[in-house]
C-alpha cells in the first residue's frame, strides 16, 4: 500500500484581506489583483515578519515620550547594532538571520529620517497600539485589518486625536496605496470608535522612502476603496488556485 500525504491548504471563506493587502489592490494590475485575492483567500501556513522587531522596538521607544528625541534616535542606533550582532550567530538563510538584519536596516532608515520628523509628533502623547492586532473594519462586505502601531493622544493625554502607522518595506508606497491606508485607519477610528480625527493627526511613515503622508478627506480616495471592496466581494468566490486562460 502506498501512503499518501494529503496536504490541506487553508481556505477563507469570506473576504477578508490585510491593511496592507487592500491598500495595494487599489492601484494594483489585474494579474496583481488576481495575486492579491489567491493569496488571501489561500493564505500560506507561514507569514515572514522582517520587520516586526524594528516596529515594536519604535513603538515602545516613542511611547516613552520623552522630549529630547536625540535620545529615541540613540537608541535606534544602539537596537540596530544588536540586532546586527546577534544577526551573525544565525545562518543567513534562516528567518532569525533575516529578522534582524531586515529590523536594523529599518531603524537605521528611520534614524535617517530624524530632521523631516522633528516637531511633527511634539504636540502628542504617543501610546503603543500594537497589542491590538485584531482590529479590523468591514467595507463592502470585506474585512479588512485595521491596526495603527501607535495612538496620538491631546489634551494632556485625555483623548485620542490621532493615530501614526509604520511603513517597512524598502519598495516605496504609491501615494495611492498610502491614501488609502489612511483612510481604511481613519475610517476605523471614526466608526468603531466614534472619535472625530483632524487628517493632519493621522500619520503614516514610509521608512524606507522618507516620506510622510498625512491623511485628507477625498471622495476620490473613499470611492477607489468602496469599488475595490465591491469588486473583491463580487470576484472571491470564483478565486481559485488554478491558473486562469
Amino acid at each position: 500500500m502506498i501512503n499518501e500525504e494529503l496536504k490541506v491548504r487553508k481556505i477563507v471563506k469570506d473576504p477578508q484581506l490585510s491593511l496592507k493587502q487592500i491598500a495595494a489592490y487599489v492601484s494594483a494590475t489585474v494579474s496583481a489583483k488576481e495575486q492579491i485575492l489567491k493569496k488571501s483567500k489561500y493564505p500560506g501556513g507561514y507569514i515572514p515578519r522582517f520587520y516586526e522587531m524594528s516596529r515594536r522596538i519604535v513603538c515602545d521607544a516613542f511611547s516613552a515620550n520623552l522630549d529630547d528625541y536625540s535620545i529615541y534616535y540613540d537608541q535606534l542606533e544602539r537596537e540596530a547594532a544588536r540586532l546586527k550582532k546577534e544577526a551573525l550567530a544565525h545562518p543567513v538563510e534562516k528567518d532569525e538571520y533575516k529578522n534582524r538584519v531586515c529590523s536594523a536596516s529599518g531603524l537605521d532608515a528611520l534614524r535617517r529620517m530624524s530632521m523631516q520628523l522633528e516637531g511633527v509628533l511634539d504636540n502628542y502623547i504617543l501610546n503603543s497600539n500594537l497589542t491590538n492586532r485584531k482590529n479590523a473594519l468591514s467595507i463592502e462586505g470585506v474585512r479588512i485589518g485595521a491596526m495603527a502601531d501607535i495612538l496620538l493622544y491631546g489634551n494632556g493625554g485625555a483623548s485620542q486625536v490621532g493615530f501614526l502607522k509604520f511603513n517597512f518595506t524598502k519598495a516605496p508606497m504609491k501615494e495611492a496605496e498610502a491614501k488609502a491606508t489612511l483612510y481604511i485607519l481613519r475610517t476605523f477610528f471614526e466608526e468603531k470608535k466614534g472619535l472625530e480625527l483632524n487628517g493632519s493627526d493621522c500619520i503614516l511613515i514610509d521608512v524606507f522612502a522618507g516620506r510622510i503622508y498625512k491623511a485628507v478627506h477625498s471622495a476620490h480616495v473613499k470611492d477607489s476603496v468602496i469599488m475595490a471592496c465591491q469588486e473583491i466581494k463580487r470576484k472571491w468566490d470564483s478565486v481559485s488556485l488554478e491558473p486562469t486562460e
